[in-house]
């Protein structure tokens, strides 16, 4: 599921491997001395370069940082643009409501589904079907160490998996659509992003009804406003 996702590496399994011998040597390294957390981001960068070479080693750490969301913190930036796209591609009365022409809202939406849709589709069923086999070993490790559960949406690994690949396929969408828009119509874009994110992601009144009893700077964080990570789009571009 590495293309899907955006990562390029040539060599899966050995990239596979190096990365479980890592993560076993952290954790030994940790276990014997509790009190320094070992760098294994840092040790895993000096791997990749060490054995697939410069070009792959910023790609991954590019991918890593730019591309991979296991939570939607991870990507903010990338993360709000997809809410509002997401939304208004399937939303007829919010798609309505974006002053752009007819024809070119046309050519976003064929753009917008044609990067994203096939690879979708055959990204959960590809999910659909590894669900349904027998864990490795270090699977079932992973799942216990973890608390994994395909069941549970909060526990499902594979979510990480599809988050990624949905902020990958945006993104190339988003490397097709800046050239379609003119500066006014971006400016445009953005103005009417904002209003439909402020109003989307604004706390909401019964969620604070629920929360008597709680300590009030609990109660204050809480109902605290989502902040809006929304760039200008020409701000915003792939990395990789």
């Amino acid at each position: 599921m590495y293309e899907p996702m955006g990562l390029q590496i040539t060599e899966k399994e050995r990239f596979v491997a190096m990365l479980r011998r890592l993560i076993i040597e952290n954790r030994r390294a940790y276990e014997a001395n509790p009190s320094v957390i070992p760098p294994l981001a840092e040790n895993v960068l000096k791997a990749v370069e060490s054995s697939f070479g410069g070009a792959q080693t910023r790609h991954f750490f590019l991918w890593s940082t730019t591309v991979f969301t296991d939570v939607p913190a991870d990507n903010p930036q990338w993360d709000h643009w997809e809410i509002v796209f997401s939304y208004m591609m399937r939303d007829a009365d919010m798609w309505e409501k974006l002053k752009l022409e007819e024809g070119k809202k046309k050519r976003i939406a064929n753009v917008y589904w044609n990067t994203r849709k096939p690879e979708r589709d055959l990204l959960e069923e590809k999910i659909t079907t590894l669900k349904g086999r027998l864990l490795s070993d270090w699977d079932l490790e992973m799942y216990s160490i973890h608390r994994f559960n395909n069941d549970d949406e909060s526990f499902d690994p594979f979510n990480t998996v599809l988050q990624t690949a949905e902020i990958n396929h945006f993104q190339l969408f988003w490397e097709s659509l800046l050239p379609l828009l003119s500066a006014a119509e971006k400016s445009e874009l953005r103005a009417y992003a904002k209003e439909f994110l402020s109003e989307l992601l604004a706390p909401d009144p019964l969620t604070e009804s629920g929360l008597e009893g709680y300590p009030p700077e609990v109660i204050s964080v809480l109902m605290e406003p989502i902040p809006l990570t929304l760039p200008y789009p020409d701000e915003l571009r792939r990395a990789i």
